[in-house]
């Protein structure tokens, strides 16, 4: 059986991350370099500023260009109508953050991880390694980067939750 032709597929992928923040900008290259080894055309939209208004414009923008599939971040509840919309519309999935949203919302798929697990994950280790060091803590200083992020704010609750249980506030 002969490959499938899949030069003509275009992947829109729309994340609520600035484009010049490093994490991003490496996002950008492993997505880049997918689609040219999977002959996909992928176009990853990326902003300037952390704009909710600005994702679901590009949402919306993916929809009406009649991309084949979506690839979404799902940072906050307040992009959940148009990214369900544009799952009616396009295959949808979703990836980094949003993972308890994903189902509502349409989605096919997330590729992410349980955002207070992880913030809790991190946050037990730190008695451990500060014991280590003969050391002890009991202020966890915690620094929200995206404030319209709610995967944020479970990764924090879980991080202060491993640090609570140690004894320390934050």
């Amino acid at each position: 059986y002969p490959c499938t032709d899949r030069s003509t597929i275009k992947v829109r992928v729309v994340v609520h991350g600035q484009g010049l923040n490093t994490f991003w900008k490496k996002m950008l290259r492993v997505m880049t370099v997918a689609g040219q080894q999977m002959n996909v055309n992928f176009f990853v939209r990326m902003n300037n500023r952390e704009s909710v208004a600005d994702m679901i414009e590009n949402v919306q923008d993916a929809v009406a260009e009649e991309a084949d599939a979506i690839i979404v971040t799902l940072p906050s509840p307040l992009v959940s109508d148009a990214v369900k919309a544009a799952a009616q519309a396009v295959p949808l999935f979703s990836f980094n953050t949003g993972d308890q949203m994903a189902k509502s919302v349409g989605s096919i798929g997330h590729f992410g991880m349980n955002e207070t697990g992880a913030g809790y994950g991190c946050g037990q280790p730190f008695q451990t390694k500060f014991s280590a060091a003969g050391l002890s803590f009991s202020v966890c200083l915690v620094v929200y980067t995206e404030m319209d992020n709610d995967a944020m704010t479970a990764r924090m609750a879980g991080f202060e939750a491993a640090c609570s249980e140690r004894g320390a506030t934050s």
